[in-house]
């Protein structure tokens, strides 16, 4: 199992965030978190944040996909996508759902199946606390006691069976609230 330590020092190195940033993001409950590994030392990881549509659709966010820079070009990211795709699907997720940090990523994420635009409400409600969420795609988050509007931001998303539609928006305080 990995260590939260070696999680937030490979969300460090990947995103440039401070390491109370990574730690406060894998304190959250609920969050899933894919790792993949070599020779026992952890060189990806992908979050994935429970959802819900507007249909009552269930679906997780990917969130954090990341990959060592001596380990890119291998397939690892691709291994983080369809191990994320599989746990879905074991769990009877509709959808995945996510935010490509770049425009390199988009392509990326069409080539696996991910091609549907979707509206995401990027307000979460954790426990007690509410996370304030950028329309960069939980990029940054702030744990504040104020009420915070939704702001709503596209992605893309991967059907993972016959109910999505294109014209669906998702919210993420819904699922979460069931943690």
């Amino acid at each position: 199992m990995t260590s939260d330590i070696q999680k937030e020092e490979l969300w460090v190195l990947c995103f440039g965030d401070s390491a109370e940033f990574a730690r406060d993001f894998f304190a959250i409950d609920g969050i899933t978190t894919v790792c993949e590994y070599s020779d026992n030392t952890l060189i990806g990881m992908a979050s994935m944040i429970p959802t819900a549509s507007d249909s009552a659709l269930r679906g997780d966010y990917v969130y954090g996909v990341c990959v060592h820079p001596d380990h890119r070009g291998q397939g690892v990211f691709r291994k983080l996508m369809e191990r994320c795709e599989q746990i879905a699907l074991n769990n009877g997720d509709d959808f995945i759902c996510l935010i490509p940090a770049t425009e390199a990523l988009v392509e990326s994420y069409s080539k696996m199946g991910y091609s549907i635009s979707v509206a995401l409400c990027d307000s979460a409600s954790v426990s007690t606390e509410k996370l304030s969420v950028s329309c960069e795609g939980f990029r940054r988050f702030v744990a504040t006691d104020e009420d915070t509007s939704p702001a709503v931001s596209f992605g893309l998303m991967k059907p993972l069976g016959n109910k999505v539609t294109e014209d669906m928006s998702f919210s993420f305080s819904e699922r979460m609230g069931e943690i």
